[in-house]
């Protein structure tokens, strides 16, 4: 089993439209996150498997958003662990890794 947290930062103001964030395990829809602002959300007991994360957004006027994941107990596909940081006017960002 393990554990991480995603990180999800607005800089810059307050995202225009609510952020999306649709997990999949195992190509199996698990559940989704929104939020209009900044956040941390952690997964515990994550379970073998191969596990997907998508982030949708809209950037507020002149700011950007960051996205990120701890990498300390799992393997992300391909490896990068900051895939993203967006200063246009929206973003989608994916998180694709294992657990063995």
């Amino acid at each position: 089993m393990a554990d991480t947290k995603l990180d999800v930062t607005v800089s810059g103001g307050i995202a225009p439209v609510t952020i999306q964030v649709r997990f999949f395990k195992d190509g199996q829809h698990e559940f989704d996150i929104s939020s209009s602002k900044s956040f941390s959300h952690r997964l515990i007991g994550l379970t073998t498997g191969i596990y997907d994360i998508y982030i949708d957004g809209f950037n507020p006027v002149g700011g950007s958003t960051t996205c990120a994941i701890d990498t300390s107990q799992i393997n992300l596909i391909p490896p990068d662990d900051t895939p993203d940081t967006e200063n246009g006017v929206s973003y989608h960002v994916e998180f694709h890794f294992t657990v063995v």
